[in-house]
């Protein structure tokens, strides 16, 4: 049972924490530009992200706020279909609380190793692959310029494409039918137990 309730967590936990970490390459393998920018977002610390997802003609949408560095935070409320309707997620590493619709929440006590690996710059490390990359400019996107690439992996056959802020910090990612938005980096956060 405490498997499956950590292997839920980090399901829910890593797209928010590490899916740049997934997309890209090893930072040795990106342009200083990207490797900055993977440097930069998790050194902020914190971060505001929106996710959406569409599978099919479900859309899927989770928005929230993350706390990278140690002790790693998470507030994060997912939007679903059906009967589950809205699931809520509060992250003090190392536990965690899940609340689903009407229910109560649910505590599920975790390790804190499962936390230890959970930011962008660690997850950068264990990426690998050919990559070819293109700087596509300069484009209006979620309404303020940012700088975009194309990443494209050889060896996994998939795209990406990658935004930055102003900052030179991830700002958009784009990766088949997912769609994450970072912003408010590095602002205080007030993440608590709700219980």
């Amino acid at each position: 049972m405490k498997q499956t309730a950590r292997a839920r967590l980090l399901a829910a936990f890593l797209p928010a924490l590490c899916i740049l970490g997934y997309a890209l390459p090893a930072s040795a393998d990106l342009p200083p530009v990207l490797a900055n920018a993977a440097s930069t977002s998790a050194k902020a610390g914190s971060y505001h992200v929106a996710l959406t997802e569409t599978i099919g003609s479900t859309t899927v949408r989770s928005v929230g706020d993350v706390q990278s560095l140690a002790p790693a935070k998470m507030h994060m409320t997912t939007i679903v279909g059906g009967p589950s309707g809205t699931v809520e997620t509060i992250v003090v590493a190392p536990d965690s609380y899940v609340k689903t619709g009407g229910a109560a929440w649910k505590k599920s006590s975790g390790d804190a190793a499962d936390y230890a690996q959970m930011n962008v710059a660690s997850m950068l490390a264990k990426a690998n692959g050919d990559y070819a990359i293109t700087d596509l400019g300069m484009q209006l996107k979620d309404g303020r310029m940012l700088h975009g690439y194309k990443v494209v992996n050889t060896t996994r056959n998939s795209m990406q494409t990658v935004y930055l802020d102003s900052a030179g910090r991830f700002a958009r990612l784009e990766m088949r039918s997912v769609v994450m938005q970072f912003s408010n980096y590095g602002e205080p956060l007030d993440i608590k137990p709700p219980m």
